[in-house]
């Protein structure tokens, strides 16, 4: 699986994006966007996907599933 070009092209939309707990701490500030992932499946486009999210600087929460196959 790879990364769609469109993805990144959506986060340069919405410009700053903070993680969950963030976003729950400043509750009170309003244009915030709190992108989080659920790891269902697949942990290495996971790992992917954090790296390219870090070379933007974009800021996110991840999601593991304990009961997916990978966890053991």
């Amino acid at each position: 699986m790879s990364i769609s070009p469109d993805y990144f092209k959506y986060l340069k939309h919405f410009g700053k994006t903070v993680t969950v707990k963030e976003f729950f701490e400043n509750a009170h500030v309003f244009n915030l966007i709190a992108l989080r992932h659920d790891v269902d499946y697949d942990l290495d486009f996971a790992l992917e996907l954090s790296y390219w999210e870090k070379e933007y600087g974009i800021r996110s929460t991840y999601f593991l599933l304990h009961s997916a196959v990978y966890w053991n």
